[in-house]
């Protein structure tokens, strides 16, 4: 927060020529900003539409809920039951 307050201060009592004989280039800074955004545009819409065609599955052979825990991960198998009538694990 210091050099905030002191730079301004010790830069206004020089010149800034550097600054003065530089042009904006606008033209190259639309260019940069723009044409990376078209590129992921083009790359987001088919990589979304594979990600939601990707996410129905019509007829699942198997459904495993997977549950994460702290340092472990448990499973159960929904499509197969123990004597007990509980999912199997």
């Amino acid at each position: 927060m210091f050099t905030n307050f002191i730079i301004p201060v010790y830069l206004r009592n020089f010149e800034n020529l550097i600054a003065s004989s530089l042009s904006h280039g606008m033209l190259i800074e639309i260019i940069w900003t723009v044409t990376p955004a078209i590129i992921l545009f083009i790359i987001a819409v088919p990589s979304f539409s594979l990600l939601y065609a990707m996410d129905e599955i019509i007829s699942p052979t198997i459904t495993i809920k997977t549950i994460g825990h702290q340092w472990y991960w448990s499973y159960e198998y929904s499509d197969y039951q123990t004597e007990e009538g509980e999912a199997l694990n």
